[in-house]
């Protein structure tokens, strides 16, 4: 027990954490007010947490600038690129009739696809440095492949999703350090996926 105040100590570890979390959390709100660059920000958000998981960041608001500046372009790419497919989706799903069935599953089906994608790429960028096309396909392979883990992050991240917009209260939180408490707590599946597991996609081309 008295050590547990020391600087080396568990609550004063839990502090420096949750310092860095803040901080992370502050730097993702202002990269991403300009919506198209959100890509490079949660690219940014999961370099730094999988750092964290693994204990071996330095100052993180240094390691997220230059993440969120190596990451801009394909990032952003990647970002541009989700939210034309999901405007496609809902003007689609918009327009359906009762006789749109056939349709209805197609886009259901691109959708499960786009979720898998979008569960692991910013991550998978975060670590690999790929081609765009590269990205998206082992993001696709690795989705499919580990799908109850995928299942777990991207359910997860919907249901507090609907928490977030049920209780607006709750909002308060997000901005403080919600997003990057979430991204640090799903950070040790992505390492373990990506960085320790003898993942077979991680080798090829």
């Amino acid at each position: 027990m008295r050590h547990l105040f020391e600087i080396d100590g568990r609550f004063y570890c839990m502090m420096t954490k949750a310092a860095d979390l803040l901080v992370l959390n502050l730097l993702w709100m202002i990269c991403s007010v300009p919506v198209f660059t959100a890509g490079a920000a949660v690219t940014a958000l999961h370099d730094v947490t999988i750092q964290m998981a693994e204990n071996r960041e330095g100052y993180v608001a240094k390691e997220y600038l230059r993440s969120f500046q190596k990451n801009f372009r394909k990032g952003t790419v990647l970002w541009l690129l989700f939210l034309s497919v999901l405007s496609i989706l809902l003007a689609v799903r918009t327009g359906m009739t009762v006789e749109s069935e056939p349709v209805f599953i197609m886009c259901f089906f691109i959708g499960i696809l786009c979720a898998c994608i979008y569960t692991w790429v910013f991550p998978l960028l975060s670590q690999k440095d790929h081609t765009t096309v590269q990205l998206l396909r082992k993001s696709l392979f690795i989705g499919i492949y580990y799908f109850p883990y995928t299942l777990i992050l991207f359910g997860g991240n919907a249901v507090l999703a609907y928490i977030t917009f049920a209780y607006p209260g709750i909002i308060l939180c997000w901005m403080f350090i919600g997003t990057a408490l979430t991204a640090y707590g799903t950070a040790f599946i992505y390492r373990y996926i990506l960085i320790q597991k003898n993942n077979p996609f991680m080798q090829c081309r």
